[in-house]
């Protein structure tokens, strides 16, 4: 009887210790790291995202979720607050159009086709990288800097640190 059981144990922990069985602990890798997930942590005005389900703008509230592929658009006269978890900051005023392509732990990239923003990079490994019409804005670690889109200009100033600015020439 005894022999009986130690052949059907075997088998049971040589199932638990085998390294490659689908229930052993395994370091992701980043490929299947999730995907950063922000927050709208202020709103004046109107903030309004695009719902690709309906095919229109929407009115979003404070504490809302932003992620990746969302279009958000502050109306006139609005102004809001977007925090990304890789300690990006993202304050946008009236009229602005932007678009989150990513979020990763070290990388916050992100469009604006108009209006005014505020991008705060309190992190110390993450880069902003801000796409216009006009050109991109590559922001490192520990800098802030604003950003002024008009229809035919494009005013970026560093408030703290320095950024880069990379001109599509046409």
């Amino acid at each position: 009887m005894h022999t009986a059981k130690r052949f059907l144990l075997v088998p049971f922990l040589f199932f638990f210790a085998s390294p490659s069985n689908s229930f052993a602990l395994q370091t992701p890798t980043p490929a299947e790291q999730p995907p950063l997930v922000g927050h709208i942590t202020h709103i004046e005005g109107d903030l309004l995202r695009y719902t690709p389900d309906v095919d229109d703008w929407i009115a979003t509230v404070t504490d809302a979720p932003c992620g990746v592929d969302d279009l958000l658009y502050a109306d006139t006269d609005a102004r809001a607050e977007l925090i990304i978890p890789n300690s990006s900051w993202i304050r946008i005023g009236s009229d602005t159009h932007i678009h989150i392509i990513q979020l990763k732990n070290d990388l916050t990239e992100i469009n604006i086709e108009s209006g005014t923003a505020r991008l705060y990079n309190k992190s110390s490994t993450a880069t902003i990288k801000t796409s216009t019409p006009f050109g991109t804005i590559t922001s490192p670690p520990h800098t802030i800097f604003d950003l002024y889109l008009e229809e035919d200009s494009l005013l970026v100033t560093a408030l703290e640190g320095s950024v880069d600015f990379l001109h599509v020439a046409d």
